[in-house]
């Protein structure tokens, strides 16, 4: 991310999404960012009514995280879902791949494939763990479906079907196995709402920063803006390295249920 100095209209927005970072390195951000805004010193802007909203949303997302972590249920739900939503990426990356093929089979299988992504899309990755689980659900339902299973065959992508296969399947079966267990499922549930309250409340906080950067002569406006894309910097590069990191797991695990074959 480049950091714009001297310039009174920031082309990039201060805002990211959250929504796929582990619970703490969310808890962390919110943490980090209040700093940044509090040290501003700049007059009436932790009494505005977007700070106190994000502060509101940042104290709850804290508290969140301390019930997420009196079960491992909770932790591990986060985990797997994010797997899952990288496999349902990663097949549709490996469609889009051979939608410029040179061998006409490839291209019209990865088009046949492509109409489904175009149908389920990816907003639902962001909604609801059951709907998530639902559409996923149909999705997979979908591919089994002769002309699709026949584009996945010429494609070779077998392997990356069973691997969201299985991500999906691992996440509601542990989601499953806990069904009994309202405590540590009222805590899925609470630390699952608050990240959303904080992923809108920190969305509407730093549209309202931006928004006085371009409005208000005082420089320090400028200042807090510098340093939260340098904190957006370095949150998304350490995300992105955990995301590699998921990345490379998840393929020797592939290979390793491949050799066992």
């Amino acid at each position: 991310m480049e950091v714009v100095s001297n310039e009174k209209n920031f082309c990039m927005s201060l805002y990211f999404s959250t929504s796929k970072m582990l619970l703490k390195d969310v808890v962390d951000y919110g943490k980090k960012l209040d700093s940044q805004v509090i040290g501003s010193g700049i007059e009436g802007l932790t009494t505005s009514k977007p700070y106190l909203r994000f502060k509101e949303a940042n104290a709850n997302l804290g508290q969140g995280y301390m019930l997420s972590r009196k079960s491992e249920f909770t932790e591990k739900l986060f985990e797997l879902d994010q797997k899952r939503g990288n496999s349902y990426r990663g097949l549709y990356h490996g469609v889009q791949s051979f939608l410029y093929s040179d061998v006409p089979a490839e291209v019209l299988a990865a088009k046949r494939l492509n109409v489904l992504f175009e149908h389920y899309g990816f907003d639902f990755l962001e909604g609801s763990y059951s709907g998530e689980s639902s559409t996923l659900a149909s999705f997979i339902d979908d591919l089994k479906k002769p002309e699709n299973a026949a584009a996945i065959v010429t494609l070779k992508f077998e392997p990356k079907q069973a691997q969201l296969v299985n991500d999906v399947t691992t996440f509601d079966t542990t989601y499953n196995q806990k069904v009994d267990d309202k405590e540590s499922k009222a805590d899925f549930v609470a630390a699952t709402r608050v990240r959303r309250e904080f992923e809108q409340a920190t969305k509407n906080f730093l549209a309202y920063v931006q928004g006085k950067l371009l409005e208000d002569s005082d420089p320090k406006w400028e200042t807090l803006c510098s340093k939260i894309l340098l904190l957006n910097q370095d949150v998304m590069k350490t995300e992105a390295l955990h995301q590699a990191a998921l990345k490379n797991k998840r393929e020797e695990e592939q290979k390793k249920s491949e050799g066992q074959k």
